[in-house]
Formats: C-alpha cells, structure tokens, sequence
C-alpha cells in the first residue's frame, strides 16, 4: 500500500486553527501533517511542540477536527 502526504482542505485548516484558538492556544503550537493511502483512507497526524501527539482518521474530512478539540480540551496536549 502506498502512503502520500496530501495536503490538508482549508476547510479542516480552518476548523482545527478555530479550534486551537479557542482553547487559547496558538496554531504554531502544532504540527499538522494529512496522508493517504490507496484506495478510501486518510489519515491526519497532529504533534505539539511541547508534547503529545495523535492520528486521526480523517476518512469523513474535517470531522477529526471534532475529536481534536475533545483531546485538547482533556489536556492531552502540553
């Protein structure tokens, strides 16, 4: 199976940086990568520059944004 990096919609871009800021924190604080693979999977890999970090399915578009907002609500990202 070939893995791509692929680029992430403004769309989800957009939610996750609303996201971000409305937990006070700043995008910069994160590195975002989206990959996919042959066929229907997709995946998003989020990384805190000052620890943690998460992969989402990302299959549904931005809803991994959701899923996001929950971890960083819970404070699994430092």
């Amino acid at each position: 199976m070939l893995v791509k990096r692929v680029e992430i919609s403004e769309a989800e871009r957009s939610a996750f940086e609303a996201v971000v800021r409305s937990c006070g924190r700043e995008p910069a604080d994160f590195h975002v990568e989206a990959y996919s693979a042959d066929g229907p999977l997709r995946s998003v890999h989020v990384a805190c520059t000052q620890g943690g970090a998460v992969q989402y399915d990302a299959c549904g578009g931005r809803c991994w944004t959701e899923s996001f907002a929950e971890h960083l609500a819970k404070g699994c990202f430092h």
